[in-house]
């Protein structure tokens, strides 16, 4: 009894002293030095970007498909008086909470405008320590989201950006993925989305997302629609910090 006493006497603190976001940097600083060894710039994302996008399109192509872009623009447009979310601004003021001394900063914006959107968004994970915190702090913006079906029932999204690592002071491409079904005439709605942030030099995973959303109507005036949000959220930081959170906060809708 006494010998199992002495050996939790020990186990318990290095237990306890296990941080999170030291492991994250510890792993940033593997990658940074990584992709340094490799050649990679500070931005590794931003020159491969654009060469993934034009690489190919002839300029007979690229006209047709500006053209197809501009009418189906219009079309959602045209569409605002029955789905008020096509022209419209939402701010998302949420924060989760990762048992047991973990909690999760999100506010976050977004635009939308008939078939385009731009989201933005800063994250800090806050880790509460015996003395003190530590923080782990992004700023994510989906430069450009296309909304690929837009009724009322249902919105689909996808998009790409970028994700900032304050420690590291490094810029990563990420992507999105966006699913969120409306009931009741927007009394309801769940939000789900998906991002992977990547790193094209080393090949590593800064961060990779999921969370789903529930979200309960509590205002509805002519111009503005607010909720009650509640979820769950599951990040995973160079495939070798996961965590899971409880979701939840406001969501309103300016239309």
């Amino acid at each position: 009894m006494k010998k199992t006493i002495f050996v939790l006497l020990i186990i318990l603190p290095l237990v306890k002293s296990f941080s999170q976001v030291d492991k994250i940097k510890e792993d940033s600083d593997k990658n940074k030095k990584e992709s340094e060894h490799l050649g990679g710039g500070n931005s590794p994302c931003l020159e491969g970007c654009g060469d993934a996008c034009f690489s190919g399109f002839s300029n007979v192509c690229f006209d047709f498909a500006i053209s197809g872009i501009i009418k189906l623009n219009k079309s959602y447009i045209a569409n605002k008086d029955k789905i008020p979310l096509v022209t419209s601004f939402d701010f998302i003021p949420q924060g989760a909470y990762h048992p047991s001394s973990s909690i999760i900063v999100l506010p976050r914006i977004r635009g939308n405008w008939g078939l385009f959107s731009t989201d933005a968004r800063f994250t800090s994970l806050i880790e509460i320590k015996t003395v003190g915190s530590d923080f782990w702090n992004t700023f994510d913006w989906q430069i450009l989201q296309i909304n690929l079906l837009v009724t009322k029932p249902v919105i689909l999204r996808i998009g790409s950006g970028f994700m900032y690592e304050n420690y590291s002071k490094t810029f990563f491409n990420e992507h999105t993925i966006g699913l969120d079904f409306f009931m009741d005439d927007y009394k309801y709605r769940i939000d789900n989305e998906f991002r992977i942030a990547e790193d094209y030099t080393t090949g590593n995973i800064p961060r990779l997302e999921g969370n789903t959303r529930f979200n309960y109507s509590v205002l509805k005036v002519d111009h503005i629609d607010g909720y009650i949000s509640l979820g769950v959220l599951y990040q995973i930081y160079y495939l070798d910090v996961p965590m899971w959170s409880v979701l939840g906060g406001m969501a309103f809708n300016f239309h």
